[in-house]
């Protein structure tokens, strides 16, 4: 927060390149000032500010500003002008004798080069100007140093030649940069997809979102990376299917189907006569909202994952599913109000085609306008970790064991411990032949061993299964995010272990049931999903799976060993290939998968 000393301060500070003064509210100053500060070209990794109603010479302007103005400036983060959406807060305003005072705070960009309107803004002491070439190269190089999303990631073993680049330069480009700078352009055509991060200079290949959005064929680097349309006759999975298409290849392409797919297949409208002279026309859906949800699903998925995005048309109802779950600030208290992104460039590419209009306000208006047609309010399934039931379970005994009241949740479970009290038993439902099987199974069905598999975070339940358990087998992917999630891992794990040590010397005398006593080891490595030429990974999976052993050696194990490849070691349990459709059969089959 903003307060009066700190507002003096900022109009006592001249000449600062991390403030910006001015008395104009044009989004055209505006917009280029935000800009400017969120690419922070000095690399200062400081807050900029800009000071509305303040002359450059510091003096107050006389100025008074109204709701309606703030709310103005405030737009300017959501109305998908500045690209990659900055991050900026407006401050309450701040009264003085000569005039009143706003302050917009903004943070530098985990994702330069930032641009408004299609150009490149940078600020260097007192001067803001566009970028030139060179300048926006330092930009990018600091970006690929920050990348943190898995669309900037390079798609190693992809080439140019992969990329349909007539599309990106007779579409893309035009939409995304001005005319004024195209015209000033000398730079190549790998330089014009860097600046747009869709290339990486560094391992001089495309990125993810190079693949993705104008990738020839996308599913060889990112498997699960197409959409699945199914149209059953009823109202279950067990139904007839009526129809079914599958749209794959460059999103550039794809959208554009998809949207003729739902305005032309899915919608159907029927005229209904109100008088004699005037008839209304009614559709089954709401074409906008549709279109909405979907490009909200293909912008917010999880690429990492090898399920595609599925699209179900029942008789009552339309599903889509899409990999992944909510992420950063966005929880399901706060969903659909706050907004974070996992894609940080498809969701500018999307907003650069004319697919989504205007950030965190397309998922509230598909709501209203599912409401507004009959078709009531959609329900959200935030949760990601409901697979293991929904692989196993049919929908029928999902329904009866809930509307039965039989659940005992985990949660259910635990929170007598809160006072004291022991556990109370969880519901033990059978499903194919096979058992989910906590504490209290295991004696009861004479278990040998217990698998527990958890998701991919470091949470108070995995904190807690660990505790718990004997073993630890980390599945890792072959890319460098998997390289410092060991890391990571590797260091909780130890952090954890020492604290539950110390929690153990405080137990209370009136706990009467066991406490486990954490001897959990880590036994090694599943590497999982590589691409097999020969029975052999291929070579860009190697490069980064050969870097696994060491890494896990020195976090995980706390051993300095060198070790030359994952096929030499130990701890390498084993190599888990790419299955391609495989997995999705297995979950319409509901049967897990079997060697």
């Amino acid at each position: 927060m903003i307060t009066e000393e700190k507002v003096k301060e900022l109009l006592a500070e001249i000449g600062s390149d991390l403030i910006e003064r001015t008395i104009s509210v044009k989004e055209s100053k505006l917009g280029p000032a935000v800009c400017a500060l969120s690419n922070d070209f000095p690399n200062h990794r400081k807050t900029g500010y800009i000071l509305l109603g303040v002359h450059d010479d510091g003096r107050l302007a006389g100025m008074t500003w109204p709701d309606k103005e703030l709310q103005a400036i405030g737009n300017l983060k959501t109305n998908g002008n500045v690209l990659p959406q900055p991050s900026m807060v407006v401050s309450s305003v701040t009264q003085f004798p000569e005039g009143e005072v706003v302050v917009i705070q903004v943070t530098p960009s985990s994702y330069p080069p930032v641009r408004y309107d299609g150009r490149c803004w940078i600020r260097i002491g007192p001067r803001r100007d566009k970028a030139t070439i060179e300048e926006e190269e330092i930009l990018i190089e600091r970006r690929a140093s920050y990348a943190r999303t898995y669309d900037l990631v390079p798609a190693l073993g992809a080439r140019l030649d992969d990329l349909a680049l007539e599309y990106f330069k007779s579409t893309y480009l035009p939409a995304a940069i001005d005319k004024d700078t195209l015209k000033e352009n000398g730079r190549t055509l790998e330089q014009q997809l860097a600046s747009l991060r869709f290339f990486d200079n560094k391992e001089q290949c495309p990125t993810n979102a190079g693949i993705l959005i104008f990738g020839i064929n996308p599913e060889f680097y990112l498997p699960g990376a197409y959409i699945q349309y199914v149209k059953f006759n009823g109202e279950q999975m067990n139904s007839d299917v009526a129809y079914e298409k599958k749209f794959s290849g460059a999103l550039i392409t794809e959208l554009n189907s998809m949207d003729d797919f739902i305005k032309n297949i899915i919608i159907k409208g029927r005229p209904v006569k109100i008088d004699s002279l005037k008839e209304n026309s009614i559709r089954n859906y709401p074409f906008w909202a549709l279109r909405e949800l979907l490009m909200n699903a293909i912008m917010h998925r999880n690429y990492e994952s090898n399920s595609p995005i599925y699209m179900y048309e029942f008789s009552n109802r339309i599903e889509i599913i899409n990999p992944g779950g909510l992420i950063g600030d966005v929880n399901a208290q706060n969903f659909p109000d706050a907004i974070d992104y996992r894609n940080v460039v498809l969701a500018e590419a999307l907003k650069i085609l004319g697919y989504v209009n205007r950030f965190n306000y397309g998922v509230k208006r598909a709501i209203d306008d599912l409401s507004k047609n009959g078709n009531g309010q959609p329900d959200f399934d935030l949760d990601p970790q409901s697979n293991l039931t929904s692989m196993f379970v049919s929908a029928e005994r999902l329904e009866e064991v809930y509307e039965n009241n039989l659940p005992i949740t985990i949660l259910d479970s635990i929170n007598p411990v809160l006072s004291g009290d022991p556990f109370y038993p969880v519901h033990i439902e059978e499903i194919n032949e096979y058992l989910t099987i906590i504490q209290d199974a295991t004696a009861q069905f004479n278990a040998e061993y217990v698998l527990i598999d958890v998701g991919p975070n470091l949470g108070a339940i995995n904190r807690a299964v660990t505790i718990c358990s004997d073993f630890i087998v980390m599945p890792v992917a072959s890319d460098l995010f998997s390289l410092q999630g060991i890391k990571n891992l590797g260091i909780t794990l130890s952090t954890w272990k020492k604290q539950w040590d110390q929690r153990r010397e405080l137990k209370p005398e009136n706990i009467s049931f066991q406490i486990p006593i954490n001897l959990s080891v880590p036994i090694g490595y599943i590497v999982m999903q590589y691409s097999a030429k020969e029975s052999r990974p291929v070579k860009s999976y190697l490069k980064w799976a050969n870097r696994i052993p060491s890494i896990f050696a020195e976090y995980v194990l706390n051993k300095d060993v060198a070790i030359a490849s994952v096929e030499e070691d130990d701890y390498c349990i084993g190599l888990l290939k790419h299955y391609r459709s495989l997995a999705p059969m297995s979950m319409e089959s509901q049967k897990p998968i079997y060697s």
